[in-house]
């Protein structure tokens, strides 16, 4: 960190401090470093987040605007009518589904933004 960066004190948990310092330390490099380097991936993570639901957006849209089936390999279409009779589900409910355990698997979904 340069030394013309803002400086201001923090106050937080000391459990959290404890779990800083020990990422820091793995990840060879200061507390600060650390810290920052976490709060800069929180918004890349958002505008994936972001860029995440414009992603099923658009597959929402190509799945009603066409037969799905259509659109996946022979494969990955048998895969999907499985799990859409293995779990009562429409294509698209089971689309959807999928996706969404995809996106929380990946952090870019919270459990409460599921629909």
């Amino acid at each position: 960190m340069a030394r013309e960066d803002l400086h201001f004190r923090l106050r937080i948990p000391e459990d959290l401090k404890n779990k800083i310092q020990v990422e820091a330390e793995r990840n060879h490099r200061s507390m600060t470093a650390e810290i920052v380097d976490r709060l800069s991936d929180s918004f890349t993570r958002r505008l994936s987040k972001n860029a995440a639901a414009s992603l099923v957006d658009e597959i929402r849209n190509i799945v009603l605007g066409s037969h799905i089936h259509e659109l996946l390999n022979d494969e990955v279409g048998q895969a999907l009518m499985d799990y859409t009779v293995k779990n009562g589900l429409s294509d698209r409910g089971a689309l959807t589904k999928l996706l969404e355990q995809a996106l929380k698997a990946n952090g870019y979904l919270k459990e409460s933004e599921a629909s």
